[in-house]
């Protein structure tokens, strides 16, 4: 029979020793140091991984094994990414709690307290997007372990997840070109790139020499792949296709777009390229790389472009959204357009007889 899985005193070597794992660890010298012993002891404990099955698993024992999970699913790199982000901050809250014990007001807690990245930056706020994104991925983690019987329910089940308001307004004029004037190449290849297709950052971001076919692009994984089961096919205008033909002839890369280092854009790069712009610049707080896609729809419509066509320009499957979001700004444009041509307009200059009238009497 093995020993109890607790500290012990072995006398032939003067140590302070437990095992763990199937291996010995030693945890203090000398048969008075049973404090420092049991002390190392729960150290050793809590750094020790348990099987996820177990009674007494841990929020990182969770963690680890869904990220496993998505690995193995072949989620995109972008998925795993952001669900490794959000969970391995809130690991450093409450990685080592037992996960049965975590409750709402422990996402709260997590959500709300100051953050500090990797690195030696200050901790920055999170805003309202970062705030639910960080509760979805972490609900999500106790989701999959209760479909998976880690867990008997979700301790989670009540958390309240609000969805942020959507920026719903697209860039005037000289925002894009001030947007554009402030990115450095090849960011603003990039950034031009998108107003001239319409199509999502993520589309661009992770386009491949494979998908440019001709006059158009065909992609096979995008966003909304899962969900329809077709290709996503963008169109290239004439300047697009010189474009491509120019960054082609240059290219060492199997990705279209890609940094000074030769390396694709990720979403993280393409987020802190924006906010150096608008530091550069001024742009408000609130402009970001797929406010450009807005700006196309709704430019589009503008110019009589209908909603049909647009839809099918921007990869939905309906004009569900081009009615509810982008004809509505689209209206917008056009009614402020008109209003300020109205307010400009100079009155009618009075006749010289109307003076000549008022000063013969």
């Amino acid at each position: 029979m093995g020993r109890p899985n607790k500290p012990w005193f072995r006398p032939d070597v003067g140590w302070w020793v437990t095992n763990v794992g199937g291996k010995q660890h030693r945890l203090a010298k000398g048969k008075a140091n049973k404090a420092e012993a049991v002390r190392a002891f729960h150290e050793l404990m809590a750094l020790t991984p348990r099987r996820p099955e177990a009674n007494d698993a841990r929020v990182c024992d969770l963690t680890e094994s869904f990220l496993d999970f998505v690995r193995r699913k072949k989620y995109s790199d972008d998925t795993y990414r952001n669900y490794s982000f959000y969970l391995m901050s809130f690991c450093d809250f409450h990685g080592f709690r037992p996960a049965r014990e975590i409750i709402p007001h422990d996402v709260t807690q997590w959500i709300t307290s100051p953050k500090k990245p990797h690195g030696k930056r200050t901790p920055k706020p999170w805003n309202d997007t970062t705030e639910y994104n960080g509760k979805r991925t972490v609900f999500r983690l106790f989701s999959w372990a209760n479909e998976e019987g880690l867990l008997t329910v979700n301790p989670l089940k009540g958390l309240r997840r609000e969805k942020p308001k959507p920026k719903r307004r697209c860039l005037t004029e000289a925002e894009y070109c001030t947007f554009l004037r402030g990115a450095r190449r090849p960011f603003r290849v990039f950034l031009w790139s998108l107003m001239e297709t319409g199509a999502r950052p993520s589309e661009l971001r992770r386009l491949k020499w494979s998908d440019v076919k001709g006059d158009c692009l065909v992609i096979e994984e995008h966003k909304t792949a899962k969900k329809t089961g077709k290709e996503r096919v963008i169109y290239l205008t004439e300047r697009m296709q010189r474009c491509i033909g120019r960054l082609r002839e240059r290219s060492a890369s199997p990705y279209v777009f890609v940094n000074r280092r030769g390396r694709p854009w990720t979403g993280n790069a393409v987020r802190l390229q924006v906010d150096r712009i608008k530091n550069r610049t001024g742009l408000a707080s609130d402009v970001c790389a797929y406010m450009v896609r807005h700006t196309f729809a709704t430019w589009a419509l503008v110019r009589g472009v209908d909603p049909a066509t647009l839809a099918e320009l921007l990869g939905h499957n309906s004009t569900d959204m081009i009615m509810k979001v982008y004809l509505h700004l689209a209206d917008q444009k056009q009614h402020m357009r008109l209003a300020v041509e109205q307010a400009a307009r100079r009155p009618a200059r009075p006749s010289v007889d109307a003076f000549v009238g008022c000063s013969s009497e």
